[in-house]
């Protein structure tokens, strides 16, 4: 895809109230002097004033390895990622990033050419994020939990008691497309606290795509160093991929069909048991109720095809109460997601 034109139609059609955006940056450069295989350099690290990284790049058997924050150089810290909106900020992070960067190699270098080498550096990670509270009494743990179940081939990482077991909390949940981009969910607010961040909002929940090879190639071709990312079009183009992605590979290719399957399990069950012992339903395929709303909508649609006088609201209503732990809020906070970015 020519990238000229894919910068032209995403710019058309990502709405200014687009709430995702760019975060971390990795980059690399093989250096190409004589020698070079030979050196190393030391890490050196810039902060902003929370003591939080803005930059670090180091040299290790010539290759240049370099790592950008660009929202620790306007914000304390990267609770919330850098926005389309916020774009006018970005030249000022970029000539304090990538005067840092001159000013090591020209150091550790002595160089006159040196200075040119971080033109010559090019992303190999580029991470986009959204960031947002749950609703409607959904927990990060109860999403992460949806999204475990409906992806393949997932990581899922739970939090520890002091005792060594594992509790019931679901912290984390990585998936990986190949050659394309790293998938992480998890919880934000839990994150926080651990670093020490006791302030944080509750129910805070982060999706955070990392791009990589492809698709970074499909979306910039080889306009791909720090000058060409730290630009208002660039993270322009980054947050309308995260919204594709977020459409037609979350939802359309693993929530929805997921959802379905849910469903129709929930309605069989009924079907075989005539509308009766709900409860046994409800006990039997727990795992498969990610929300009440799905159960909600399998009971309705049997109630619809058996041709019987909808109850479904006074039966919801009747199991809440019960707590069961069967969350509410998860798919409203998955369509938040979604109307966000």
């Amino acid at each position: 895809m020519n990238a000229d034109k894919t910068k032209k139609s995403f710019s058309s059609r990502l709405s200014k109230n687009s709430q995702q955006g760019l975060d971390g940056i990795n980059l690399q450069y093989a250096l190409s002097i004589e020698g070079a295989e030979r050196l190393c350099l030391p890490e050196e690290t810039m902060c902003n004033d929370n003591g939080k990284t803005i930059a670090e790049i180091s040299c290790v058997g010539g290759k240049l390895s370099a790592y950008v924050n660009a929202v620790h150089c306007i914000r304390p810290n990267n609770l919330k990622p850098l926005t389309v909106t916020e774009a006018i900020k970005l030249e000022m992070i970029k000539s304090e990033v990538i005067g840092f960067m001159r000013d090591y190699l020209k150091k550790h270098l002595q160089r006159q050419d040196s200075e040119g080498y971080v033109d010559n550096l090019m992303v190999k990670e580029l991470e986009c994020n959204l960031t947002l509270g749950c609703v409607n009494g959904a927990t990060p743990s109860a999403v992460i939990s949806l999204f475990e179940h409906a992806l393949d081939k997932t990581t899922l990482h739970k939090q520890r008691k002091d005792k060594g077991t594992y509790n019931k909390m679901v912290a984390s949940c990585f998936y990986k497309k190949k050659k394309e981009y790293h998938l992480k969910i998890y919880d934000k607010t839990l994150e926080q606290r651990e670093k020490g961040n006791l302030q944080v909002e509750d129910n805070l929940l982060r999706i955070e795509i990392v791009f990589i090879d492809r698709s970074l190639k499909r979306i910039y071709g080889d306009k791909r160093s720090l000058s060409d990312i730290l630009t208002k079009e660039a993270v322009r183009i980054l947050c309308k991929e995260y919204r594709r992605i977020f459409e037609k590979d979350l939802i359309e290719k693993y929530l929805k069909p997921y959802l379905n399957w849910c469903k129709k399990t929930l309605y069989d069950s009924l079907d075989e048991a005539n509308g009766k012992k709900i409860s046994e339903t409800i006990a039997r395929h727990k795992e498969h109720i990610p929300d009440w709303e799905v159960f909600g909508k399998a009971l309705h649609y049997w109630y619809q095809q058996k041709g019987k006088n909808d109850r479904t609201a006074k039966v919801l209503s009747y199991y809440r109460k019960k707590d069961m732990g069967i969350s509410d809020g998860v798919l409203r906070t998955i369509k938040l997601f979604h109307t966000s970015c």
